[in-house]
């Protein structure tokens, strides 16, 4: 799938454009863990992830998400890789429960 096509999808814009109103904050810690599940989905469904990289990703996903809002909120880096690791970890069991 061309880059291009993932930038220009209806649903995609949609669900980007709905996002516009949500405060940051909200996504601090295991509360991104929907997020992060969303996340690892999509990246299965477009980018044929394999199932067994779904584990890393959500890891990977929630550490990148909390690093992210770390910086964003001034608060230390290494809760939000201790954070991030968690909120992966639950992403991931989540994924793993819903099957």
């Amino acid at each position: 799938m061309d880059v291009t096509q993932i930038i220009t999808d209806p649903n995609l814009c949609t669900q980007v454009q709905a996002l516009q109103g949500i405060n940051p904050t909200q996504f601090v810690g295991l509360a991104g863990a929907p997020a992060v599940e969303q996340a690892v989905q999509y990246l299965k469904e477009q980018w044929a992830l394999p199932t067994k990289m779904a584990p890393l990703a959500s890891v990977g996903l929630g550490v990148l998400l909390n690093i992210g809002l770390a910086a964003y909120l001034g608060t230390s880096l290494i809760d939000g890789v201790a954070l991030g690791a968690a909120t992966g970890v639950a992403a991931s069991f989540w994924y793993v429960m819903s099957k």
